[in-house]
């Protein structure tokens, strides 16, 4: 599996992309060398783009990953997460993953990047501290959000 992060410190935005077939050692790692990165910043939203990965969940949650997830990783985040996956994935796959998300008070999961780029700059981003987006933006515009597969 290919699992890899970029910071955009210029969109205040965090990127995780994932390749293959699921390795919940190279998930973990990559999630450590993400906090421990000096230019990681926990407020910034973080787009997880899960389009590629091959999520095996047919058997359930990992549960080494999920007590990662809750208890090293989530924790010392404050932003928001946009979570993508494959339009196509079968129906069980998709609640798997909205399981795995659905705890995570600041996570949603989307099958449309446009989707989930709105809704990042709409929830996600205005938290970064030093963003360029007003505070106020969109905080009227409930009618206007984007639709998103959790409700």
């Amino acid at each position: 599996m290919t699992a890899t992060y970029h910071i955009n410190g210029d969109d205040h935005l965090v990127s995780l992309h994932f390749q293959g077939a699921v390795d919940t050692a190279e998930l973990v790692a990559l999630g450590e060398k993400l906090l421990s990165d000096p230019d990681f910043q926990p407020a910034w939203p973080q787009l997880v783009y899960l389009r590629q990965f091959d999520l095996n969940l047919n058997r359930g949650i990992n549960p080494v990953l999920a007590e990662y997830l809750n208890t090293e990783y989530l924790p010392r985040l404050s932003g928001n997460i946009a979570v993508m996956v494959n339009a196509s994935i079968s129906a069980e796959d998709c609640a798997e993953a909205y399981r795995l998300a659905c705890p995570m008070d600041n996570t949603e999961v989307f099958d449309d990047y446009a989707h989930a780029i709105r809704w990042l700059l709409h929830h996600g981003m205005k938290q970064a501290p030093g963003s360029l987006q007003h505070p106020d933006t969109g905080a009227d515009c409930t009618d206007e959000g984007p639709e998103q597969i959790r409700a």
